[in-house]
């Protein structure tokens, strides 16, 4: 049984004789329509953001079921949460503290207290996207995940193709695609590119 939350009222459960499968191309595409009108109600709060120049504002991030919130200070850190509030009573989303970080952009300022989201400090990383992240990520850390993930890889996905072709199909786009995701945020030496 299911139960829809329309203009903020629950309706008659239904059954649910059909679905979606987590992690299939709808379930991402059905995402992404629920998840466009936050993306579409942060930015119109340009003065919440960081101006970049005079032309852009940057005031999110927003990769699949990841968000990131950019504001300029902790007001506007405020006002975005409020949004993100008023999202989550009009669709029904909500959202998950226990997995929301609040880190300063600048490692010379204090991270700032808002009230029930955990601060980082700035000796902390987390990982955004899948690539470390911090004030102080060393390209050593960066390139242990990197070899870490690739190599984990071709243990994973090595099983899945029973053809020499196959098992080069999956190299070129699924652990190549690491590579290619790393790559702006760290130098890798050409001895580790030689392993």
């Amino acid at each position: 049984m299911a139960t829809l939350l329309l203009n903020g009222h629950l309706l008659q459960p239904i059954e649910v004789t059909r679905g979606v499968k987590q992690g299939g191309p709808l379930s991402s595409l059905l995402f992404l329509l629920s998840l466009e009108p936050l993306g579409d109600l942060i930015p119109r709060r340009r003065e919440l953001g960081v101006p970049i120049n005079d032309f852009i504002t940057i005031t999110g991030l927003y990769f699949a079921d990841d968000s990131t919130l950019i504001s300029k200070d902790k007001k506007s850190i405020q006002q975005q949460l409020q949004l993100v509030k008023i999202y989550c009573q009009g669709s029904g989303a909500r959202l998950n503290l226990k997995k929301s970080t609040l880190m300063a952009l600048n490692r010379h300022n204090m991270t700032p207290t808002v009230g029930g989201v955990r601060r980082m400090e700035s000796h902390e990383i987390v990982k955004y996207l899948g690539i470390p992240f911090g004030h102080q990520v060393t390209n050593e850390q960066m390139l242990a995940t990197l070899t870490t993930r690739f190599y984990r890889g071709f243990v994973v996905w090595g099983r899945r193709a029973r053809t020499v072709q196959g098992r080069l199909l999956i190299v070129r786009s699924v652990i190549f695609s690491t590579i290619w995701h790393f790559t702006p945020h760290v130098t890798i030496p050409t001895s580790v590119i030689n392993q």
